[in-house]
């Protein structure tokens, strides 16, 4: 739930009137860095459960690969470099997820939280890619383009609320009390 309160608090501010252009990137930047390293904390407590160790050594070169670009380039730059790979890794990390799911031996894979997570990101991250990579390949985009591409990432974040919104479903049992210890 604080996924989805993280990007609907971005969506909120970016929506501010008379918003300069550098503005709109600090926002963007630091709320999807933030957002990024909660769904690695999420994925990386599941997927490395034997590998703590090693979980938190890939995990903290991540982070501040991340943070070292920000804090180098600025937080008022557009990094599309930076969200391609941030992208990237969470659908990794969330087709890694899924498989490791479907590898037990009680496949109950709908019962489990991090399988809504992880297939509300993939289906938000690849959109994102996709849209982003070929609005980009245009160098002369039309603002009815721009719009449109906005009004189908809206919607695959819509999804993703959807998704996660599962997820919350299947974490919490009927009294309010978590289903599962998965995520501790």
């Amino acid at each position: 739930m604080l996924l989805c309160f993280l990007s609907f608090v971005r969506n909120l501010l970016l929506l501010i009137p008379n918003l300069n252009g550098d503005a709109q990137h600090i926002i963007k930047n630091i709320f999807s860095a933030t957002e990024i390293i909660l769904l690695v904390i999420i994925f990386k407590n599941k997927i490395f459960q034997e590998n703590k160790t090693l979980a938190n050594i890939l995990f903290t070169i991540f982070v501040s690969v991340i943070a070292t670009v920000y804090l180098i380039k600025g937080f008022a730059e557009n990094m599309l470099p930076v969200e391609a790979l941030e992208s990237a890794v969470i659908i990794f990390i969330s087709i890694l997820s899924i498989a490791r799911l479907a590898g037990r031996d009680d496949i109950h894979i709908f019962d489990d939280p991090l399988f809504w997570i992880a297939v509300g990101s993939i289906f938000y991250f690849i959109t994102d890619v996709l849209v982003k990579s070929l609005v980009n390949l245009h160098e002369k985009n039309a603002e009815a383009e721009i719009s449109g591409s906005r009004l189908l990432l809206d919607i695959a974040n819509i999804s993703r609320y959807f998704f996660y919104l599962l997820a919350s479903f299947f974490y919490k049992g009927a009294g309010g009390e978590k289903k599962d210890d998965e995520f501790n």
